[in-house]
């Protein structure tokens, strides 16, 4: 089955969190950084587990984190 692609910005301070928790969670996907500059990442996810990355994307927003989903790729 193929990747999902979840490209995403998040504010700059907070880019080496997001790294940190999408590997600590081992399932959720590969995380990569495009531009650490423009805080741009993608996360190469299973389909299997996107409602859970989409989920923590939301959550970290709720917790007032800038984070936003630029595109998703099937």
């Amino acid at each position: 089955m193929k990747d999902t692609i979840v490209r995403l910005w998040i504010g700059r301070s907070h880019l080496a969190m997001l790294v940190a928790m999408v590997e600590s969670y081992e399932a959720l996907g590969v995380i990569r950084v495009l531009d650490s500059k423009k805080a741009l990442a993608e996360v190469h996810a299973s389909p299997h587990f996107l409602d859970d990355l989409l989920a923590l994307i939301q959550d970290l927003s709720q917790e007032g984190i800038a984070v936003k989903v630029l595109e998703i790729h099937s």
